[in-house]
């Protein structure tokens, strides 16, 4: 009773949104006005919980203060109802700067792009499907497209989940993304395509990455920020790996093989 609002607020930057509303929001008078009245960020993170409390977290939290997400972290979206869950308004989340999605069904990825598209403010994007993914090239030129976007990290199942070969980038889809990490097999012929993207990237992590390499650059890609790179190869020789880092890694500063 004796804190300032300030100093609370400071204390449940630290603390996960639903717990701190779960456990303050019935406590008095106070707290509730804290919760309704306040502007302070709200980060959200659904995993395990009950339907009935999510039903309530969502009538009296996400909707009247979708204006405060500034975080959505959403794990496991079988777990509760589809037609009330967040990703169905995310085009409203607009101070919304990281969105987290695990274990979500591919079918809804099209549309949750299309609905982040417009927002000012999104600058880290994790997906992690549940299923495998169909229209692997759609979704990565749909993330290429996030006007803010500086940290971006996709894990698709490899089996029957295929990049074809991209197309090299246009003015369109020139992606900010400064740090991109996929854990999926990439083949080694279509990486300079897929770097054509992101001309500032800065770090670049890749879980699978095999391949003949071809050592055919039609268009040379300037990476003049890459420092870190991560790499895990499969079925890749000296030689490959040494006309590689030529090519398309010379400005890194720290490799982990």
């Amino acid at each position: 009773e004796d804190l300032s609002n300030e100093i609370i607020y400071e204390i449940f930057e630290y603390l996960d949104y639903l717990h701190v509303y779960q456990s303050f929001f019935d406590l008095n008078i106070r707290f509730r006005k804290i919760f309704t009245n306040s502007n302070f960020p709200i980060k959200i993170n659904i995993s395990s919980i009950s339907k009935s409390i999510f039903q309530r977290y969502y009538t009296h939290i996400i909707i009247p203060y979708q204006h405060r997400i500034i975080s959505l972290s959403i794990v496991n979206f079988l777990s509760f109802d589809l037609d009330i869950s967040p990703h169905r308004i995310l085009s409203t989340f607009t101070r919304l700067k990281t969105l987290i999605l695990v274990k979500i069904n591919s079918e809804y990825l099209e549309n949750i792009l299309e609905d982040i598209a417009s927002l000012p403010n999104l600058s880290s994007l994790t997906i992690i499907p549940i299923d495998y993914v169909k229209n692997a090239n759609d979704l990565l030129l749909q993330i290429f497209r996030l006007s803010v976007l500086k940290y971006c990290k996709i894990s698709f199942k490899n089996e029957h989940t295929n990049f074809d070969l991209l197309p090299f980038a246009t003015n369109e889809y020139s992606s900010p993304t400064e740090q991109f990490v996929i854990k999926h097999q990439i083949d080694v012929n279509n990486l300079d395509r897929l770097l054509s993207y992101v001309p500032q990237l800065r770090r670049l992590s890749l879980d699978r990455l095999g391949g003949y390499y071809k050592n055919r650059l039609n268009h040379p890609i300037a990476l003049n920020y890459l420092t870190h790179l991560f790499l895990k190869l499969i079925h890749f020789t000296f030689n490959d790996f040494e006309l590689l880092i030529k090519n398309l890694f010379c400005t890194i500063q720290v490799l982990h093989l």
